[in-house]
C-alpha cells in the first residue's frame, strides 16, 4: 500500500471516525508530504518512522508512546519531530520515550527513568536532577588562564581544571562564583565568557548505573 492508502487503513482501526483532512494535517505535520502517495516498501527508515508517528496520532491519543523515534531521521528530521513532540505536549498529551540516544532524550524530555536488568533504578527531574551535588562547573574564557589559575591557587572553595591558553573550568558553588570574578578582576585577569557546563544525561546514567550494582 501507499502511505495515503496505509492511513486510511489505520484510520478505521478506532472508534472514531478519522476524516481525510485529518489524514492531510498528519501528513503535513510529520512532514511526509513528497512520499505519502510513494508505496511504503519503498520507503526509507526515516520515512517509515514518520509514518509510524502519523499512525499513532490518528486518533488524537492522550498517551503516546513512542520506541526509538529518532532512529533512521536525519538531523532536521530529528529537530523537526522533537518540536513536534514538544507542540504535542504542550496541548496535554502524555509523551513516554524508549530510547539509548541519551544526548538527544536530554534535550526532549523533562523527566527520565533509567531502567537497567529490568528494573526501575531512578526517576529524576531533568531540569532539577538531584544526582549531582551542588557543585557546579564554570569555563571560564580569560585573557590569561595561568594568571587566573594562579589567583586561584589557594582559594579552596573552588577546584581549578582543564585549563588552556584562554579559558579554564572551575568547580565550586555557585555561590561562590561572584568571589571568583571578583578575585579574577582583582589580578588584572579579563573575563571575556563564562558560562556552566551542561550536566551529560549519558554521564548521569552511568554513574547512577554503576551505584546500582553495574
Amino acid at each position: 500500500m501507499t502511505g495515503t492508502q496505509n492511513l486510511a487503513y489505520f484510520s478505521k482501526l478506532g472508534k472514531r471516525q478519522v476524516s481525510e483532512q485529518r489524514i492531510r494535517e498528519l501528513v503535513e505535520m510529520v512532514g511526509l508530504r513528497n512520499g505519502i502517495n510513494k508505496k511504503v516498501k519503498n520507503y526509507s527508515l526515516g520515512m517509515k518512522q514518520r509514518l509510524g508517528l502519523a499512525q499513532a496520532l490518528l486518533h488524537s491519543p492522550s498517551l503516546l508512546i513512542l520506541d526509538e523515534p529518532m532512529n533512521g531521521l536525519d538531523p532536521e528530521g530529528m529537530v523537526d519531530l522533537r518540536n513536534l513532540l514538544r507542540n504535542l505536549a504542550k496541548q496535554g498529551v502524555t509523551i513516554l520515550v524508549s530510547s539509548h540516544l541519551l544526548i538527544e532524550m536530554q534535550s526532549l524530555c523533562d523527566r527520565v527513568a533509567f531502567i537497567q536488568e529490568g528494573r526501575l533504578i531512578k526517576l529524576e527531574n531533568i531540569t532539577h536532577s538531584s544526582v549531582r551535588s551542588r557543585l557546579k562547573k564554570i569555563i571560564f574564557q580569560v585573557d590569561r588562564a595561568d594568571a587566573a589559575q594562579s589567583c586561584l591557587h589557594n582559594y579552596k572553595s573552588a577546584v581549578v581544571s582543564e585549563v588552556s591558553d584562554t579559558s579554564l573550568a572551575v568547580t565550586l558553588d555557585p555561590e561562590h562564583v561572584p568571589d571568583v570574578i571578583e578575585r579574577l578582576v582583582f589580578h588584572q585577569v579579563k573575563i571575556y565568557d563564562m558560562y556552566k557546563e551542561k550536566e551529560n544525561l549519558e554521564e548521569m546514567y552511568l554513574e547512577i548505573a554503576k551505584g546500582g550494582g553495574r
